[in-house]
């Protein structure tokens, strides 16, 4: 390894940046590549119901282990008939 090629090399170890911040408290789309896809949901799921976005976020949970999914999201049975109606 050349040594004019180190310093390229070791810029490209660095974390993004984080000065992007979302609209959502702690999610961290930068730092966390899951929230990306929380933060998508909650936001798809906040238009359908017309919820904040942010009241959704918290409850889209890690599951705990692989085998139950990458992603929870507790509904009740009432909300489930709502949001899958207009799917029917």
């Amino acid at each position: 390894m050349a040594s004019t090629s180190l310093p390229a090399s070791v810029a490209a170890l660095s974390l993004q940046s984080t000065d992007q911040r979302s609209k959502i408290p702690g999610c961290f789309p930068t730092l966390n590549p899951m929230d990306i896809y929380r933060e998508h949901i909650a936001t798809e799921i906040s238009k359908t119901l017309g919820v904040d976005a942010e009241k959704v976020y918290p409850r889209i949970a890690w599951t705990s282990t692989l085998d139950k999914g990458d992603l929870s999201l507790p509904v009740r049975d009432t909300c489930y008939i709502e949001l899958f109606a207009c799917c029917s």
